[in-house]
């Protein structure tokens, strides 16, 4: 039987444990890129998980920044290992 629950809120690397170890610096340190936008929904929450360090992301943070084309190089090295 097919379990349901939601995933949303769970941390994302907790999936891939024993496979990777997230750094515990945010993707704002990571890239040195600085996001401030904040005047919408969308992007209050991008920013807040832009800023959120990456062992700490839930599965729904790393799905809005990979909707936004955000820290692609850090949110799919894991995921292509």
């Amino acid at each position: 039987m097919i379990q349901r629950r939601a995933i949303g809120g769970s941390h994302f690397f907790e999936w891939l444990s024993g496979k990777y170890t997230p750094p515990a610096q945010s993707l704002e340190a990571l890239s040195g890129e600085r996001i401030d936008i904040g005047q919408t929904d969308l992007t209050t929450r991008v920013v807040e998980a832009w800023k959120t360090p990456m062992d700490r992301l839930t599965v729904e943070q790393v799905r809005l920044l990979m909707s936004q084309k955000l820290g692609l190089k850090w949110l799919g090295n894991p995921v292509c290992l």
